[in-house]
């Protein structure tokens, strides 16, 4: 099954590019036949999503976007469809534009959310889909994140994950602005929500354990040359649980982050890069690849 069949069946649109994908059997259609069935499969393929690579969890979602459309007329069954899509988009490769396959993607999650009518899906899609567009310093789509953030902060009625993802959004935009006081003041006001929205273990997509808000917050301040961001990589690494190499390799190219915006770019690639290496292709992700990226324009001047 290509992408582009994927992606009409979902009715996110065509002009997507083409990716091979394994066929979907009947006997698994079958068990996503209900909206019921559906939605506990995926929250089953969320709970894989850090132990993971990008391919691997493309291979795993096939089946269930291709459940996904039948699924849309029913009020269960669109909540599920719009976290299903936002962790199908979160796989697609960077960078994007407002007109590329991604952002198609998470305008059919927000879609699918508000077709939902719960308010806290609404809210918990868009935060989502506001940091994953904004930590990709793509200017293209920034005013979309700005958008879907502002809408995030105004739906919700008090401290949520999906508030918490739209004011870590907003910090990372200030950041590409050049803005750092307006960044840290939105990390400061994250950092607020946290201590009542955050737990702790593994979690998915939609939770915010205590390791992976000091892995945000340790991309944010390696960005901005902070040295306080080596503290928050002793915290992942002394936090995250057991198996979730992705993270560690995360927080080591942090390192490398750190070093180049503190005037090193050629060490603090090479550090990066040394640590991607250690990670299996399969076993990547996007977000690893934005790092990278980063680090590799600080070396462009």
């Amino acid at each position: 099954m290509d992408r582009r069949k994927l992606l009409g069946l979902i009715g996110v649109g065509a002009g997507a590019a083409v990716t091979a994908g394994r066929p979907a059997h009947a006997d698994s259609r079958a068990a996503y036949s209900t909206p019921a069935r559906f939605a506990a499969a995926v929250e089953e393929t969320e709970h894989q999503y850090w132990r993971l690579g990008a391919p691997e969890l493309q291979d795993r979602i096939v089946d269930l976007v291709l459940a996904a459309h039948r699924h849309r007329a029913d009020r269960e069954g669109s909540a599920a469809r719009s976290r299903l899509l936002m962790l199908h988009a979160v796989t697609v490769p960077s960078p994007v534009s407002h007109r590329t396959e991604a952002a198609l993607i998470y305008r059919q999650a927000v879609a699918d959310a508000d077709a939902s009518g719960y308010r806290d899906r609404q809210v918990e899609c868009r935060g989502r889909a506001a940091i994953v567009l904004a930590q990709s310093g793509d200017e293209r789509v920034a005013w979309l994140a700005e958008t879907w953030a502002g809408q995030a902060l105004a739906l919700s009625s008090g401290p949520s994950v999906g508030r918490l993802n739209a004011e870590l959004a907003i910090s990372h935009l200030r950041t590409t602005e050049g803005d750092l006081a307006g960044a840290r003041a939105a990390l400061a006001g994250a950092d607020r929500t946290f201590r009542t929205v955050g737990t702790t273990g593994i979690g998915t997509d939609y939770t915010m354990p205590d390791w992976r808000m000091y892995l945000t917050e340790s991309r944010l301040r390696s960005g901005w040359g902070d040295p306080a961001a080596e503290a928050c990589q002793e915290l992942v690494l002394r936090t995250a649980p057991a198996g979730l190499d992705r993270v560690i390799v995360q927080a080591e190219m942090h390192r490398g982050l750190l070093q180049a915006k503190q005037g090193d770019p050629k060490g603090g690639l090479a550090y990066a890069t040394a640590a991607l290496a250690k990670l299996p292709v399969a076993k990547r992700s996007v977000t690893l690849d934005l790092v990278l990226r980063e680090i590799q324009s600080t070396t462009a001047g």
